[in-house]
């Protein structure tokens, strides 16, 4: 019903596109009319530290709670 692309690579790949994840991520997608939200790649993560690292959690949190309303119907999209 939904797919989570974590990272560039799987991004790159689902979107045919060469945009960076950080461009990506925070709007919906679309992979054969499925629905696709871009994150950060849990490895991407454990390498930020400090600030940064609060700070990019943070995106992913939003874009988890994002894929889960759209589980719950709280959420519609179209392609």
């Amino acid at each position: 019903r939904v797919i989570c692309a974590l990272g560039g690579y799987a991004a790159k790949q689902l979107l045919k596109t060469d945009d960076p994840v950080g461009r990506l991520r925070g709007k919906w997608h679309f992979y054969h009319g499925i629905p696709v939200r871009v994150t950060y790649h849990p490895a991407y993560l454990l390498r930020c530290s400090g600030e940064k690292e609060r700070q990019e959690k943070q995106k992913v949190w939003e874009d988890v709670k994002a894929v889960q309303r759209l589980l719950n119907g709280e959420e519609t999209v179209r392609a």
